[in-house]
């Protein structure tokens, strides 16, 4: 089911919102399907509901810095403060879908 949602969240994505670049909605994808992951996880072992949206949000919040971390220390690349407020933007919402299921 989870790749079902992956490609249809990519094809909205690609219908509602040409005129963003393709890093923004890979940042945004990412993260959702990371947030949704771990929220499910939390679901599984337990958590409640509030538990595991923090810990999926929490875990695809901190892949995102890690990779714009990563940016920043190549030289060839940069730190983008919009590429974090994609990653946040997945990841409230994949953290939110695995709450709501």
């Amino acid at each position: 089911m989870l790749p079902f949602l992956f490609l249809t969240m990519i094809e909205f994505i690609k219908k509602m919102l040409p005129t963003l670049p393709y890093d923004k909605k890979l940042h945004f994808g990412c993260s959702f399907i990371i947030a949704a992951l771990a929220g499910l996880a939390g679901n599984v072992l337990g958590m409640t509901w509030l538990q595991a949206f923090y810990t999926g949000f929490g875990i695809s919040i901190a892949a995102g810095f890690g990779k714009e971390y990563g940016d920043k220390i190549n030289p060839a690349n940069k730190w983008d403060w919009s590429d974090v407020l994609a990653d946040a933007i997945g990841a409230g919402l994949g953290a939110g879908l695995a709450c709501w299921i």
